[in-house]
């Protein structure tokens, strides 16, 4: 039996199993890794029926979504786990693992993955210079758009 792209695509994303929620408008589902929870949030359609690109969240997941959603609407889906107060100890590291294997070898995302998080832009003007956030979050999506789809080139 050969599946076509589109039905690929349909079965990955309806292969969760966990409490479904609803985030800014796309589909949610919390998942369990490691005894963990993970959050996964499924865009309306992949970009990729083989496998699905993504962005994996460290902390601060939907403070300030603006990219997220609009990664969201281009096809890719989102990851968070929580691991407070252990950023980059080998505990952490371990579960993220375990989270990236799960993922990519039963649910056909792709072994390229962008990394997500907080973003901020440095404005200097003059002498004094600010911190602000960036309104306009299209050129980080474009850019993490652009380097992870560079793995089906």
């Amino acid at each position: 039996m050969t599946c076509s792209p589109a039905s690929i695509a349909q079965t990955v994303t309806s292969n969760f199993q966990g409490k479904e929620s609803d985030w800014h408008g796309f589909k949610s589902v919390e998942i369990t890794v490691n005894d963990k929870p993970v959050t996964v949030v499924l865009p309306e359609k992949s970009a990729r029926a083989d496998k699905h690109p993504w962005v994996w969240h460290g902390e601060f997941f939907g403070h300030r979504p603006q990219p997220d959603i609009e990664l969201l609407k281009r096809g890719f889906h989102i990851v968070y786990t929580r691991v407070p107060d252990m950023l980059g100890c080998p505990e952490a590291v371990a579960h993220w693992d375990k989270v990236y294997a799960a993922l990519t070898s039963k649910h056909h995302f792709a072994p390229k993955v962008a990394l997500g998080g907080e973003i901020e832009l440095i404005a200097k003007s003059g002498i004094g210079h600010h911190p602000h956030g960036l309104e306009d979050s299209t050129p980080i999506v474009e850019f993490i758009e652009r380097n992870v789809m560079k793995q089906f080139s």
